[in-house]
């Protein structure tokens, strides 16, 4: 939550110098308290930190834009090498942001030769380079690169209605047009450029890993700082001339309110969204699971978060039995769909228990359902819960 406010300071300094006080007002407020934005920021992933480092790294791009310097040129290359080091898909904004930026102040032929466009992209892939060299030698990076890029998405047109009520569900319908249009509005052709840079890096993020932006949310958060420094210029055109009526204090007194009232009204909303889920009993819920199975480390399940809550709170680590999904995305990938059979003999026939707690992805999972049923007994049922003995196969 931090970083995402963080995020929101380094917001609003950079869409008022890009456009007025009153844009800056606009986008920070739309940045702030979009539901989904407040939700995703108090989720503990990386995502909302390489949010704040992008929003921080666009504006020292800005800052070295307007004001060339080797400072700038370092803070600017620093803060996006941070950016990318957190989460590496921070590439797509920054440097179609920066590549605009550099164009309209350089140019190509003058951009080549300019040391501190150099020192910029150097300090920005430097971390990044070392920490993949690292992670590959030394780690299993090499991993994360699988399963990721499907290009057959490209020749689905479902696949661009998906994004699109992804997207728009995410931002808000009206925002997202909003800003596409708002783009144009920016004052200069350098400014309409970096509009245009972030919309377009957004556009190859999605192109790039078109499974994971029609299935994970969370992977189109840099869409919301997007929309937001792009519906600025709007609020500055809104705004100004509701600063010349009279009385100029009434009238702003006026429409604070009503940003004010609209911000609450969204922000109650996802209080409520926020209060209707109570996971009170959860420690209690898998802690009593864990007891029943005696802590046994010996278990195959079909279970939440990849077995986290049972290994935190029932101190059980299990092995995966692959959810649906999972098993649409291996074929995805070119690999054999799942035989039952054969993956349970390898994955849990050595097992002494077999744990569900997705109770609707075990119906959704017949043939499997269908094996424990048949050849092993109920070892314990409750709410929430299904385990089967695998030491004792049914005659």
């Amino acid at each position: 939550s931090l970083f995402w406010i963080v995020g929101g300071i380094g917001l609003y300094f950079l869409t008022s110098a890009m456009t007025s006080p009153d844009g800056g007002v606009l986008a920070t407020a739309y940045y702030l308290f979009i539901p989904f934005g407040i939700i995703a920021s108090r989720s503990f992933q990386p995502d909302p930190l390489m949010v704040m480092l992008i929003i921080l790294a666009l504006w020292a791009l800005y800052y070295w834009y307007r004001k060339p310097s080797w400072k700038s040129a370092v803070l600017a290359g620093v803060l996006s090498g941070m950016a990318l080091f957190v989460k590496a898909v921070a590439l797509f904004p920054i440097l179609f942001a920066m590549a605009a930026f550099i164009l309209f102040a350089k140019g190509i032929r003058k951009a080549i030769k300019d040391p501190h466009i150099w020192l910029i992209a150097g300090l920005s892939l430097l971390p990044l380079i070392l920490y993949m060299l690292y992670g590959i030698f030394f780690g299993s990076m090499e991993s994360q690169f699988l399963g990721r890029f499907f290009p057959e998405f490209w020749r689905d047109l479902s696949f661009y209605f998906n994004w699109e009520d992804m997207a728009t569900g995410i931002a808000g319908y009206g925002a997202v047009f909003a800003a596409l249009l708002g783009v144009f509005l920016f004052r200069t052709a350098g400014l309409r450029a970096f509009g245009l840079g972030l919309w377009i890096g957004y556009f190859v993020f999605g192109m790039v890993f078109p499974y994971h932006f029609t299935t994970h949310s969370y992977y189109h958060l840099p869409l919301i700082p997007i929309v937001a420094i792009s519906l600025a210029p709007i609020g500055a055109l809104i705004f100004k001339p509701l600063g010349d009526l009279k009385p100029d204090i009434l009238i702003r007194i006026v429409v604070f309110g009503i940003l004010l009232t609209a911000i609450v009204i969204k922000t109650w909303d996802v209080r409520l969204d926020l209060a209707r889920e109570d996971y009170r009993h959860e420690p209690a819920h898998w802690a009593n699971i864990g007891e029943i199975i005696d802590h046994n480390p010996s278990v195959v399940g079909l279970v939440h978060d990849y077995g986290n809550r049972l290994a935190y709170f029932g101190w059980v680590t299990p092995k995966i039995w692959p959810p649906l999904g999972q098993q649409n995305l291996r074929e995805l990938q070119g690999k054999p769909a799942i035989e039952v059979q054969e993956w349970f003999n390898k994955r849990a026939g050595n097992n002494d228990f077999f744990l569900v707690t997705m109770k609707n992805q075990f119906e959704k999972q017949p043939e499997l359902k269908k094996l424990l049923y048949d050849n092993f007994p109920v070892y314990a049922e409750g709410d929430g819960y299904l385990i089967f003995d695998l030491r004792n196969p049914l005659e």
